[in-house]
């Protein structure tokens, strides 16, 4: 986030926009699947979040893809704005649901790390992020993926950045 603090003049009003305290509604995805150790770092996230003083609501993540091909995406990308984010600004979940692989292991499965929880966002076209929000058993981080409606960037930014302010994660660095 500290990319953005550049003096830049055409970013100074990005930038007062993010230091600017702003409460907003946050779904916290009820619908994935993850192993425990994510399950619990992502628990931690919400609770650091809900702390920050946003209304919180549980929600469901259209996770169902194109099942029949992207011949409708136009009208899938069209409808998610009011689908998911007519109550809601900013939709959180693991960015992954499973720890990262060692790399002994992720020889054996290239495709082990799923990234059903982003695919979705890709599809949509919708601004997203992932932040650390903890670590696994091995010392390698987890994260905490934040998604917001279609334009809607500064949502996505505004919670990073207000995350990282009261996580104190972004302090720490995997072990090596």
């Amino acid at each position: 986030m500290d990319v953005l603090q550049e003096r830049n003049a055409s970013l100074q009003p990005v930038t007062r926009e993010l230091h600017e305290s702003k409460r907003l509604r946050v779904g916290v995805a009820e619908n994935f699947k993850s192993e425990a150790e994510v399950a619990a770092a992502f628990k931690t996230a919400v609770e650091t979040i809900a702390r920050l003083g946003h209304i919180m609501k549980q929600t469901v993540v259209p996770f169902a893809g194109p099942g029949t091909g992207i011949q409708q995406i136009e009208r899938d990308r069209k409808a998610i704005g009011q689908e998911l984010f007519g109550e809601i600004d900013v939709v959180l979940l693991p960015t992954t649901a499973t720890t990262v692989p060692l790399a002994t292991n992720a020889a054996a499965n290239p495709q082990g790390l799923s990234s059903a929880n982003t695919a979705f966002a890709n599809y949509y076209g919708l601004p997203a992020m992932s932040v650390p929000c903890g670590f696994d058993s091995n010392g390698l981080p987890v994260g905490l993926q934040i998604v917001a409606g279609p334009s809607a960037d500064l949502e996505v930014l505004t919670l990073g950045q207000q995350y990282e302010r009261a996580g104190g994660r972004f302090n720490r660095h995997p072990t090596l």
